[in-house]
This record gives C-alpha cells, structure tokens and sequence, in this order.
C-alpha cells in the first residue's frame, strides 16, 4: 500500500508504499494496537477544575512549632535485595508464510501465494497485511467479490488504529466496480485522491463512475487531475471522449474516441503534449489491457454522434 495516515489529517504516518514493504516490515506492522487518548498534564501546584467542581483558593493555617527531641539512631541491620530475572525477551514473529506468499505473488503463481497468504492469516489474523495481499491476490484471480470482503476487513482493521490507505481504497474500488457497482466505489475513490492527492490512478477510477452516473462535468474534472498528476493510461482518452459527448460536445468527443481507436490499433505510445488540459491532449501508453468492449463503446458512441449531427 502506499501512505497511511490518521483519519481526519493531512500529514503523511507512514510515507511508504505497500508494495514496496519488505518481507520483514509487512510481517511486523500491521498488530493492532489500543487507539491512544489525548492526555493533557496539569501541573499539580495549580489547581484543577473538573466538571462540577469549580476551584477554590487554598487557604492557610498558622503552624505551631514543637520542641524536637533527639533520639540516638541505631543502623538497620543490611538486608540483601531479591535478585530479579532478566525480562523475557518478546517472541518474534514467523513471516515464513507471508515470505514465500509474496515470492509467489510475485512469480504470478496466484494459487500457491494464496496458499501461504492463508496459513500466515491463521496464524495472524489482525494482520493487515495479510488482508492486503489475499485480496490483490483474488483480484488478481478475477475472484472480486472474495476480495471485496478481503479489502473490507484490512481497512476495518485500518480503522481500529486510526489509519487509512490511498492504495487500499483505490483497490477496493476497482474491485467494486468489477463487481457491478458503481455508487459504492465512488466514495472509496474520492478518499483515495483525498489521502493522496498526487497519485493519479484514483482519478481514473472517480471518472469512470461519475460518468456513469452521469456527472460529466465532475468527470472532466477527475480526469484533469488524473493528467495533471502524470496519468498516461489511454483509456482516460476514451472516458474523456464519453464525458464530453455527454455534455454534447461532439466535435472534440469525437476526436478523442477516434484518437483512442487509432492508438489501441496502431500501438502508438507517443503523442505530442498540448499546453491546453481542458482538450486532453497528452502524450499517453497502452497498456495492453485495452478490451474489446472498451473499443466497442468508443465505436458505438462515435455512430450515435454521427446520428445526432
């Protein structure tokens, strides 16, 4: 994952990436612990008004001295101190498991990772960590709705200790929106860019399901951001295409969905920078993920602006 930082702040907790946690890290974060309260000490010579219970001045009495009588003092026989055993030192914990899951994540051997995924999550079930890989593993899968729930309980946990993930939402929301949903991931997205404003995929993710619910001028906006952060994928080409046929602006619509269709077929992954946002004109990259239905909407949307001229 990427950073984590407490609810309801801007600053940065943990600035790291998830993915770029070693073995080591992964198996030690992630134990919840007790949420810590805001203690504030007062000083004891002042005094202190609890509720209810307003202060009042101290008030003095005269002292009366005694005459002192000595007393001869006889030594204290010496008394040897118990001798302590030393602290058992904390057991550390095996990440034997969580090791050769991440080997196997990354060696694309889905089946085996999930396998060492789930024995360490047995052994460890607050792990967060755990959760994070066994769901980018079942996504990875196509198994969405698995790791949905997966994804749920990690940012459950999240919550427990005050912390949140730009990375952790933005996954929760592709996996929603592969699921169907469209109105959930929504919020899961919005967080994501609110956390980490600079990272430009969440912005990807929030146009998609702005404009299927139709808020193309939101869209727009998202995908500027997306741009604007160094998003180069080419389907923002083609979402910016939908929203402005959206919004009826079908000349410069057109142009995107066939500057999208032009690249997906000859493969280009240069194209000259435009100083003007708002026009999209961006050098972007295929990703190789580009799907046939992908360029069926873009063919069928130029066909019905061709109708509407």
């Amino acid at each position: 994952m990427d950073q984590l930082i407490k609810v309801g702040s801007k600053k940065p907790l943990i600035p790291i990436l998830f993915s770029a946690l070693t073995a080591s890290q992964l198996g030690a974060w992630g134990q919840p612990q007790p949420s810590g309260q805001s203690i504030q000490v007062t000083p004891q010579s002042a005094p202190v008004a609890q509720a209810g219970f307003p202060t009042a001045p101290m008030q003095t009495t005269p002292v009366q001295t005694m005459p002192v009588q000595t007393t001869p003092v006889q030594a204290a026989p010496m008394q040897a101190a118990p001798i302590q055993a030393a602290p058992t030192p904390a057991k550390s914990i095996d990440i034997t498991n969580l090791k050769a899951g991440r080997a196997a994540f990354d060696a694309r051997h889905f089946d085996e990772a999930l396998h060492y995924f789930g024995k360490f999550r047995d052994q460890r079930p607050n792990n967060l960590s755990v959760h994070f890989w066994l769901a980018t593993t079942l996504s990875a899968m196509g198994r969405d709705k698995e790791a949905v729930a997966e994804y749920v309980d990690c940012l459950d946990l999240s919550k427990s200790i005050g912390l949140d993930s730009a990375e952790l939402r933005h996954n929760l929301g592709n996996a929603l929106v592969r699921g169907g949903y469209l109105k959930e991931p929504l919020f899961d997205f919005q967080r994501a860019a609110l956390i980490d404003p600079k990272r430009p995929a969440p912005y990807l993710g929030l146009a998609k399901c702005l404009i299927e619910s139709g808020n193309f001028d939101e869209a727009l906006a998202a995908l500027t951001s997306y741009q604007k952060n160094g998003g180069q994928d080419v389907h923002a080409i083609l979402l910016h295409g939908l929203a402005l046929a959206g919004k009826d602006q079908y000349g410069p619509a057109s142009q995107d969905l066939n500057d999208f269709l032009n690249a997906v077929q000859n493969g280009d992954s240069n194209r000259p920078p435009d100083k003007d946002l708002t026009s999209f004109r961006t050098r972007y990259v295929t990703t190789g993920g580009v799907s046939a239905a992908a360029i069926d909407l873009a063919k069928r949307t130029l066909k019905e602006i061709q109708l509407r001229q």
